[in-house]
């Protein structure tokens, strides 16, 4: 203590107690989380579980499954991968960029709309606009349907339906059908009966028999049941959409489509 100070009493009152100050997890930010490696047709995949397992049912139960005694688990090596069977690479690889591109609503809210690219930053280019991007939202509707990824699949019905250039009437019935999407069925059976053209062959031949003989009627009858009402239109007027009543459009559709 030559200069006159005590450096050991200083020195011990500079320590922490042990333990103190250890640092504690962010309760949002800290991730449990690990890579896994899918197969999805001929093609590896190596992401995060963490997207996976807060949106989907089906991920989260397949990675809480335990792992059978004296078997390797699955996704940890290109030699055991995930095989995800019956999905296109593609449509991954859409999934994907809907998390990893910072394409997906906020996590609290999913029906904020596409963000647009923000500068500086590269995006999938197929993503750049709604409009151009409507295989991708048919792509990650397909998955989001087949895998139970309810907030995707919502965002990819929402977004399809938003585009400005809509789907071909046919078109919105078959996806309707294959992924279970009621609320677009009687508008589009109503943009048939309304437009100036008959069914072509190829749309017959997409909707099938039943469909089109129930297409056919509902035309007649909307066409007979407007001249009945207006006899002073000409059936040439009445092949403009414009000339129908969207009333009775919207009954004469219930009446042959969905029959209480």
């Amino acid at each position: 203590m030559e200069d006159g100070h005590d450096h050991s009493a200083i020195a011990s009152s500079s320590k922490e107690p042990v333990g103190q100050n250890t640092p504690a997890h962010h309760g949002k930010y800290y991730f449990d989380d690990e890579m896994s490696i899918f197969l999805v047709e001929n093609t590896l995949f190596k992401v995060h579980r963490h997207y996976l397992v807060r949106e989907s049912d089906f991920f989260r139960s397949l990675f809480s499954c335990p792992v059978p005694p004296g078997e390797k688990k699955e996704g940890s090596s290109d030699q055991c991968p995930i095989p995800l069977h019956g999905v296109r690479a593609s449509e991954f690889e859409t999934l994907l960029d809907y998390f990893y591109d910072g394409l997906h609503p906020d996590y609290e809210d999913a029906t904020t709309p596409l963000p647009k690219k923000k500068k500086g930053r590269k995006a999938t280019e197929a993503w750049k606009n709604v409009d151009g991007s409507i295989q991708q939202l048919i792509d990650l509707l397909s998955i989001a349907t087949r895998y139970d990824f309810e907030r995707v699949r919502t965002y990819a019905i929402e977004s399809i339906g938003a585009c400005r250039k809509p789907l071909d009437p046919v078109e919105r019935i078959g996806l309707a059908e294959r992924y279970d999407i009621p609320q677009w069925l009687e508008s589009a059976y109503e943009d048939l009966c309304v437009r100036q053209e008959p069914l072509k062959v190829h749309e017959a031949e997409h909707l099938g028999l039943t469909k089109s003989v129930l297409v056919a009627e509902a035309r007649e009858a909307l066409r007979r049941t407007t001249y009945q009402l207006n006899p002073y239109y000409t059936q040439q007027i009445l092949g403009t959409a414009q000339q129908f009543d969207p009333a009775l459009v919207s009954r004469i559709v219930q009446q042959v489509f969905f029959p209480a």
